[in-house]
């Protein structure tokens, strides 16, 4: 008879394995897009934050893993800005990049412009 040990610890390891790309499976689990952030004044980038457009709106939600979240919407200008908290948000736009930088307190979020939602034209 063979022992479920050897099949448990396959499974565990495989659950692990997916958990190690940066969150990702997760995060698509709970509807949201995959994005890069470093937090709290970080340098390097991980894959471990979620993008969740707000629907109906121009504005989107970005979850640390912690669960904190900062909401951002489309300002009358161009470009996306702070929805709440005392917070000011800056965002950036390298030349020809398909990647813009938002950061918030120390947070910095690096998000594919195909993910955000349609910004205001007014």
């Amino acid at each position: 008879m063979l022992s479920l040990r050897p099949c448990l610890t396959l499974s565990a390891c495989a659950a692990l394995a997916a958990c190690w790309d940066g969150g990702a499976p997760e995060i698509a689990e709970q509807g949201g897009l995959p994005v890069d952030c470093a937090l709290d004044g970080g340098e390097s980038f991980e894959t471990v934050c979620m993008l969740k457009p707000v629907e109906g709106t121009h504005q989107f939600v970005l979850w640390r893993p912690d669960g904190g979240f900062r909401r951002f919407e489309s300002s009358p200008g161009g470009g996306w800005q702070a929805a709440d908290g005392a917070e000011l948000a800056t965002s950036s736009t390298e030349t020809n990049s398909e990647f813009l930088e938002l950061t918030v307190a120390g947070d910095r979020f690096r998000i594919k412009s195909s993910q955000l939602p349609e910004p205001r034209h007014d």
